[in-house]
């Protein structure tokens, strides 16, 4: 089985596991930049229908974990709607691909995936969580990056978090 874990922001990630805990994908919120950032949707549905074209062809079933948009008080209007944009636009692909995928907020699959971790922010716990369960994996977005990439690290535990709930 494959296991797409989704961190559904602009700043978020898709990452690929196998059931062995292989990662076989990994890529940066795909996003056009201009006056505001958006989402390139184009590109988006490109690479999960590439994901599900691979797997059919491999005759292995796809399941994703998408985190759930969650309203921060603090946010402004515009982040809430593209979180919330982001959030249906990626069932819709999904859907239309016929991509099994399940819901998590953010609170369940850091439970599960990061206890025992006594970090305070939990996307340091994420990046340190990765680098310990694949240390040969390379974090950063891009080759000038120099920081470990949240993103990438978030939706790698939300694969890793499928596989869990989805174990044969």
């Amino acid at each position: 089985m494959i296991h797409i874990g989704i961190d559904n922001g602009l700043s978020g990630a898709i990452v690929v596991i196998d059931s062995n805990h292989n990662i076989i994908s990994k890529t940066v919120m795909p996003i056009i930049n201009g006056k505001r950032k958006a989402y390139d949707i184009k590109k988006i549905a490109d690479i999960l229908k590439k994901i599900k074209e691979e797997a059919d062809a491999n005759n292995e079933k796809v399941c994703a974990m998408i985190e759930k948009a969650m309203i921060i008080p603090v946010s402004g209007r515009l982040s809430l709607f593209s979180s919330g944009f982001c959030f249906g636009m990626f069932q819709g692909i999904l859907t239309t691909l016929n991509i099994s995928y399940e819901i998590a907020r953010p609170q369940d699959w850091q439970k599960d995936i990061l206890k025992g971790l006594n970090l305070k922010d939990t996307k340091q716990m994420s990046i340190l969580w990765c680098k310990r369960k694949f240390p040969k994996e390379d974090w950063i977005a891009t080759k000038l990056s120099v920081k470990d990439h949240h993103g990438l690290c978030d939706a790698a535990c939300m694969a890793y978090y499928s596989f869990l709930r989805n174990k044969a």
